[in-house]
């Protein structure tokens, strides 16, 4: 089956430096057209039936995800390129989805293609688009992608009590007290939910400060969670706990 692409893009010149990388590095791939609004992206989708496409989150008269909901089904890949701010960007790394910040280099956009190509019809894919879609769409009620050897795992960042570092694994404790074990650092997870209501108290533990239900600032300082774990605070962050304290009683 030949590989074909479509451009879903309402920056001209955004539209003709992505068909020149298209021509010059994919003579194989058919490039099928582009559209510049959520109507116009729908009737190319529909029309051509792509394997792979170029989509900008901000269209003509709307966004992408407003493309993807009327799609009956996604199969094909999605190479994301966006000049959204950082707030957005996140959602992108919180569901794992690869993107590119514009404007993009041409080998960024030629990896990005060649990592597409190689990865069509992979069930995991969507998984981690309908996570997108739902961090773009309903912001305050965030879905996270967590990869384990054994599965991927999409999970709702209020469902998060706490993170624990194991070596260089982190382990998510779950409401309920179920577990997840991922290959990546705590480190890694602090920066990437600062914004999201969490707090790396401790050296080994980031905690969802929505979920602590007592702070006892005693001598050995500590937080009891929701599900009556006692987690350690530092003395360098305990202001950082405090001042969480303190805007909840404004």
């Amino acid at each position: 089956m030949s590989t074909k692409i479509v451009i879903i893009e309402d920056d001209v010149a955004a539209i003709e430096n992505a068909r020149s990388i298209i021509h010059d590095y994919f003579p194989n791939i058919q490039l099928e057209g582009t559209a510049n609004s959520v109507e116009s992206a729908l009737q190319l989708i529909q029309k051509t039936q792509p394997t792979i496409v170029i989509f900008d989150i901000n269209l003509k008269n709307g966004t992408a995800f407003q493309v993807i909901e009327q799609l009956p089904n996604i199969n094909f890949q999605i190479i994301w390129t966006t000049a959204f701010e950082h707030y957005a960007v996140q959602a992108f790394r919180i569901s794992t989805v690869d993107f590119l910040l514009k404007p993009y280099k041409t080998s960024e956009l030629v990896k990005s293609i060649q990592k597409a190509m190689e990865e069509i019809n992979k069930a995991e894919y969507v998984k981690k688009l309908e996570a997108l879609a739902h961090n773009f769409m309903q912001p305050e009620e965030k879905k996270m992608a967590l990869h384990t050897t054994e599965a991927l795992h999409i999970v709702n960042l209020h469902e998060i009590v706490y993170c624990k570092a194991d070596d260089n694994y982190t382990i998510f404790i779950l409401e309920q007290n179920s577990t997840i074990m991922v290959s990546k650092s705590l480190k890694n997870y602090a920066s990437l939910l600062k914004q999201d209501h969490f707090c790396r108290v401790h050296q080994s533990y980031l905690v969802n400060l929505t979920k602590i239900k007592q702070f006892n600032k005693g001598k050995n300082a500590h937080l009891t969670m929701q599900n009556k774990e006692k987690i350690p605070v530092s003395k360098g962050m305990r202001n950082e706990v405090m001042k969480y304290f303190d805007h909840l009683k404004h």
